[in-house]
């Protein structure tokens, strides 16, 4: 049974504060440096005939040429011959593959009514997609979601319809982050807000279903601040009574921000119009993520564990 990685580019394979750090000290983002940290692992989980798609979201900050130059580049470079035909790369952008300049350097091919971009100097395979969930029709097409491990993994709201989506068809989702213990008083409250916030985006989630709030003006006009109180009172109270896992509320303090996050900017468009009321919604798997340090944290714990076997479903 092979194992099929779907992971984000920036933040979650490469490290954000990594690329914080190469531009302060020398003025330039040294992407080959940066990939070599985590080639060796990369290789390990290859070297078993598995799969990498990497789905990257391109814009005018990091535009697809600039993604291309200094990071895929060097991945599909390093790569051992053997492997590189086992990972495949999407830029999520409708715009950029206008912008791009790859489409006039490199040859194109048509693989399932979809164009890839191939850099035949190093087997590198670009396709431009409209949004990240697109990846698994892709899977979909060339008959890589039944029989297989599925996984995906992220690192804040951009992902989050990418790792739901693989927690529907059967697989594991998990978000990269680099977190640092806060004292422990100062992270139990973090934890309480944002466990409280979601709670309270969830009775709201409730209200509309129910019909209780029709249009936008009465979700403008409308407020959970006591219920968001009392259910403050209650979390609190709860943790109060239990053993607390400091680690364990570190990692779920992550999720609920990312998700929290998620929400928020669902309901700001709502609020501005840009979506219907009936458009809002709740991620439906807020306990099934877990969380790691780094890539190569994950890597050594989910990937290459013998452990690890996911029974797929079937992709409708």
């Amino acid at each position: 049974m092979k194992k099929i990685l779907v992971s984000d580019l920036s933040g979650t394979l490469i490290s954000n504060d990594e690329k914080e750090l190469f531009w302060k000290e020398n003025g330039r983002f040294d992407g080959e440096r940066t990939v070599k940290k985590l080639i060796d692992e990369l290789e390990l989980f290859l070297n078993d005939d598995n799969y990498l798609y990497i789905v990257s979201k391109v814009d005018s900050h990091e535009g697809a040429d600039f993604i291309y130059d200094n990071i895929i580049k060097y991945l599909y470079k390093l790569l051992e011959a053997d492997n590189k035909e086992q990972v495949k790369t999407l830029f999520v952008s409708h715009d950029e593959v206008n912008k791009s300049n790859l489409k006039n350097i490199f040859p194109i091919t048509n693989v399932n009514g979809r164009n890839v971009f191939v850099d035949m100097s190093n087997g590198a395979q670009i396709t431009f997609v409209d949004k990240k969930t697109d990846v698994y029709d892709i899977l979909k097409q060339v008959d890589m979601l039944e029989d297989n491990s599925l996984f995906a993994i992220g690192d804040n709201s951009n992902d989050v319809d990418m790792l739901e989506k693989c927690i529907e068809l059967g697989g594991k989702s998990s978000f990269i982050e680099d977190y640092s213990m806060l004292d422990e008083e100062k992270l139990i409250s973090v934890f309480i807000n944002y466990k409280t916030h979601f709670k309270e985006y969830k009775e709201l989630k409730k209200l509309i279903d129910n019909g209780q709030i029709t249009n936008v003006d009465e979700r403008l006009s409308f407020s959970l601040g006591s219920y968001y109180k009392e259910e403050y009172r209650k979390i609190k109270q709860e943790l109060a009574s239990t053993n607390i896992n400091i680690e364990e509320i570190e990692k779920k303090s992550i999720v609920y921000e990312i998700i929290n996050d998620y929400i928020r900017e669902i309901d700001l468009k709502v609020d501005l119009g840009g979506l219907d009321l009936k458009d809002f919604k709740i991620p439906k798997y807020i306990d099934e993520y877990d969380v790691y340090h780094s890539f190569n944290d994950y890597c050594d714990n989910v990937l290459l564990s013998a452990k690890n076997h996911i029974k797929k479903k079937i992709y409708h």
